[in-house]
């Protein structure tokens, strides 16, 4: 093994330590008020998306420390530059921000939000109630959904968290598996022949069969929550979580009385109807004079 190979596996293991003393520490559910975003090309190169999407969390969550994160600053938490030189999966911002979101969540805790998301209420409104007994919160997959049960472009965490921190041993051990030959990276589309056992079973099973073919599926990160929460105390810990439904908006859904809306920078949403229209009622919101309290 080349020494810049030896490096990058002692990073690792460096990282997986850390985490496993993380949750050995965790002495609360309480989730630190800190905001995560990750835009890997950096703000100065964002689309109009990204950048009103950092304002709508800053303007509605005052009372929050937001960290913007790109390539080159997430290198202060870890050394992800050499720890993504053992991949065996041929990934991309998105997935590689899976891997991000889920150590930062894990040893630091707070709040990832995907930087296309609008925040459309404050925080403090709404997600203590949904956090208070497990320290984790997620939005839910609907019933519908075969194969995921939840939403990965928010994620609230307490520091150790068990749900996260078994997650984040799931995706280090699929991410950087010793393989001959390096897993393509496919769509639901290219894995329609799978049945699935079920939203809440879909795991190594599904992964291990398409890694037959050479491939791993576009949603690994699903599946792999899957498999954390389906035993030890991240199981226990999640049957205790708040399932959420509503209360918030994929890219083409209705916005009013959510939380959070997801957008896409992609083609032509940027172009959109529905895009202009959820910009324009987002700066209306966001230039609004703040309410006047009382004393």
């Amino acid at each position: 093994m080349s020494h810049e190979l030896t490096t990058a596996r002692s990073e690792l293991a460096t990282m997986q330590e850390a985490v496993r003393l993380a949750e050995r520490d965790a002495s609360s559910h309480d989730i630190p008020r800190h905001i995560w975003v990750f835009w890997e090309q950096g703000l100065a190169r964002a689309p109009d998306v990204v950048r009103l999407g950092l304002r709508s969390w800053q303007t509605l969550n005052p009372d929050y420390t937001i960290t913007c994160l790109d390539a080159d600053s997430v290198q202060d938490f870890a050394d992800f530059r050499s720890i993504f030189k053992l991949l065996s999966i041929d990934i991309g911002p998105p997935h590689r921000s899976d891997f991000i979101r889920a150590y930062l969540l894990a040893r630091y805790g707070g709040i990832w939000v995907d930087s296309t998301t609008f925040c459309w209420q404050a925080l403090d409104d709404w997600l203590p109630a949904h956090a208070e007994e497990s320290g984790f919160f997620v939005f839910s997959q609907p019933e519908t959904r075969q194969d995921r049960q939840i939403k990965n472009w928010f994620i609230a965490s307490s520091r150790g968290n068990p749900i996260t921190c078994a997650l984040f041993e799931e995706l280090a051990a699929y991410n950087f598996k010793q393989r001959a030959t390096t897993l393509a990276v496919v769509s639901p589309g290219k894995y329609r022949d799978i049945a699935f056992p079920g939203a809440d079973r879909t795991g190594h099973g599904v992964l291990q069969t398409l890694e037959s073919r050479g491939q791993a599926p576009y949603f690994y990160f699903h599946y792999l929550f899957n498999e954390a929460v389906s035993h030890g105390k991240a199981r226990s810990l999640w049957q205790s979580c708040v399932r959420e439904v509503a209360r918030h908006a994929s890219s083409q859904g209705a916005i009013d009385e959510v939380y959070i809306s997801k957008q896409s920078y992609r083609g032509k949403y940027p172009a959109s109807a529905t895009y202009r229209e959820r910009r324009a009622r987002l700066l209306e919101r966001l230039d609004a004079p703040a309410p006047h309290r009382t004393a």
